[in-house]
């Protein structure tokens, strides 16, 4: 394994999960993009950032059994399935995490939030729930 590995993270503008300015009703995109690149310009950290992890054997294995050898299976079966259009039961019977803890959101075609949460108690990921007013 690795020593160190260095992830480059660039938050995207209206990605998914962005918090930063929403483009106004009443403004045209040229005034939202300068809005935007000033708020890029003054609060670079939520924008650029490295992220630094330290990998060990405890953590590889687990990522291969809850999430590579999983989905390697549910490609396989896909690639099956088309193959063979015939056999129903191959398709979503396999679930894994992410890499990053949800509990596979894809097959579902919902976000689980709360299960990453659950498991290990980290609230990486949530934000509190905004009150209607």
């Amino acid at each position: 394994l690795p020593h160190t590995v260095w992830y480059q993270n660039i938050r995207r503008p209206c990605g998914f999960a962005y918090r930063g300015p929403q483009q106004r009703k009443t403004e045209t995109k040229e005034q939202y993009q300068t809005r935007l690149v000033e708020y890029i310009r003054d609060n670079p950290d939520d924008h650029f950032y490295r992220f630094v992890a330290r990998p060990n054997m405890q953590r590889f294995t687990r990522f291969l059994h809850m999430c590579l050898y999983p989905i390697l299976e549910a490609y396989l079966d896909w690639y099956l399935y088309m193959v063979n259009p015939n056999r129903k039961d191959m398709v979503n019977k396999y679930h894994w995490m992410t890499p990053y803890g949800l509990y596979n959101p894809y097959m579902e075609g919902t976000d689980e939030r709360f299960r990453n949460y659950a498991l290990t108690g980290s609230t990486l990921g949530l934000r509190p729930k905004q009150r209607k007013q």
